[in-house]
C-alpha cells in the first residue's frame, strides 16, 4: 500500500514538475542590449504584436532594451517559425534599429489569418532622441520622453506622460491618453478614444469616429471629426474645429473661435475679455454663450431654423433668411457670427 502510494507520488510530483517546465516555456525573456548613442542618431522600432515602453533618462549617452517573448497557448505553424519572433538590436548608419524578426514565407503569414502569434514586450531606456515606433498591434507607453516621436499603430492603446517635445501619432482604432505634454501634438485617427489633459502647445487633431476630450489647453487647436462626441475645456488659445454628425462642446474657450458642421451640435463658451467666433451649420444646432461684459458685434442668420438672443439683438426677415443683429451690453469688443440653413441658433 505504502508502495502504491509511493509511485503515485512520485506520478504526480513528476506531472508537476511537467507542468511547471512547460508553464516556464511560454515566456522567454531576452539578454538585455545596448547601443551608444552618437550625435544625429535616430531610433527606429519596429514590432508586429505586443507592448512598447519607452523610458526617458536625464543622464546616460546609451540606449538599453530589454524585453521578452510571450508564447501564445495553442502553438502552431507560424508561431514555430525558424528564427522568427526574436529581438534584433543594430546600428545602420544613423539609424538604431530595434526589431522583432518576424516569419518571412509568404505562405505562413496567408495561414496565419485569425491565429495566435507570439507578444514581445519591450522596454526602452534612452537619453533625448528622436524616434520612430511601426506596431501591428498591441500599446505604446511613453514616459518623459525628451524627443520627437512618430507613432504608427494600426490598434492598440498610447500611454504618453511628462513628455516634452512633439509627438505624432496614426492609429487606426484603440485608444490615446495624454498627461502633462510640452510641445505640439499631431493625431490622426480612425476609430478611437483620444484624452488629453494639461497639454502646453499647438493640437491638430483628426477622429474620424470616436470620443475625444481636451482638458487644459495653452495654444491653438485645429479639430476634425466626423461622427464622434468632442468636448474641450478650458481652452487658452484659438479653436478650428470641423465636424460632420458628431458633437463639439467647448468649455471657456479664450481665444478665436472658427467651426462649422453639418448636422451635429455645436455648443460653445467663450470666455477672455473679448468674444470672437465664426460659426456655419447646416442642420446643427448651435448654442453660444459670451462673456457677462462682452460689447461683440453679433449677426445671427438662419434659412429655416429659430433664433433666441439677448434684447439687446434686433430681429429681421427677408428673403434671405432671419437676422438677428445689434451689440452686447458690454465694455469689451468681440465679433460674433453664426450662421445655419435649418438649424437653431441661441445666443446668451
Amino acid at each position: 500500500m505504502n508502495l502504491m502510494n509511493t509511485g503515485r507520488n512520485i506520478s504526480l510530483l513528476s506531472l508537476i514538475v511537467l507542468v511547471g517546465l512547460n508553464l516556464g516555456a511560454q515566456e522567454v525573456r531576452f539578454p538585455s542590449k545596448s547601443i551608444e548613442v552618437q550625435k544625429g542618431d535616430r531610433l527606429l522600432i519596429k514590432a508586429f504584436y505586443g507592448s512598447i515602453s519607452l523610458r526617458g533618462m536625464s543622464k546616460g549617452t546609451s540606449i538599453s532594451v530589454s524585453g521578452k517573448r510571450v508564447e501564445p497557448k495553442i502553438q502552431n505553424e507560424f508561431s514555430k517559425s525558424q528564427g522568427a519572433w526574436q529581438l534584433n538590436v543594430y546600428r545602420q548608419e544613423k539609424t538604431i534599429v530595434v526589431e522583432t524578426s518576424l516569419p518571412q514565407e509568404k505562405s505562413l503569414w496567408q495561414k496565419s489569418l485569425n491565429k495566435e502569434v507570439p507578444r514581445i514586450d519591450l522596454v526602452i531606456s534612452a537619453p533625448g532622441i528622436p524616434t520612430e515606433v511601426a506596431l501591428n498591434k498591441g500599446r505604446v507607453d511613453i514616459l518623459s520622453w525628451q524627443a520627437p516621436v512618430n507613432l504608427a499603430i494600426s490598434q492598440g492603446r498610447i500611454q504618453v506622460a511628462g513628455m516634452k517635445s512633439d509627438l505624432r501619432a496614426h492609429l487606426s482604432e484603440g485608444s490615446i491618453l495624454v498627461k502633462d505634454h510640452n510641445g505640439r501634438i499631431s493625431l490622426d485617427t480612425f476609430k478611437s478614444d483620444v484624452n488629453i489633459t494639461n497639454q502646453i502647445g499647438e493640437l491638430d487633431i483628426k477622429n474620424f469616429s470616436g470620443e475625444t476630450v481636451i482638458t487644459g489647453v495653452d495654444g491653438n487647436l485645429d479639430f476634425k471629426s466626423f461622427d464622434g462626441k468632442s468636448e474641450v475645456r478650458k481652452l487658452k488659445g484659438n479653436a478650428t474645429f470641423d465636424i460632420s454628425r458628431g458633437s463639439f462642446t467647448g468649455n471657456l474657450i479664450d481665444g478665436r473661435v472658427n467651426g462649422s458642421s453639418e448636422s451635429g451640435p455645436i455648443d460653445i463658451q467663450l470666455a477672455g475679455e473679448s468674444a470672437n467666433a465664426v460659426i456655419n451649420s447646416v442642420d446643427g444646432q448651435v448654442k453660444i454663450k459670451a462673456p457677462s461684459n462682452s460689447n461683440a458685434y453679433v449677426r445671427l442668420k438662419t434659412e429655416k431654423g429659430n433664433l433666441r438672443g439677448p434684447r439687446s439683438l434686433k430681429f429681421s426677415s427677408n428673403v434671405a433668411g432671419r437676422f438677428l443683429i445689434g451689440r452686447l451690453k458690454g465694455k469689451h469688443n468681440g465679433r460674433i457670427r453664426a450662421t445655419t440653413e435649418s438649424g437653431n441658433i441661441i445666443l446668451r
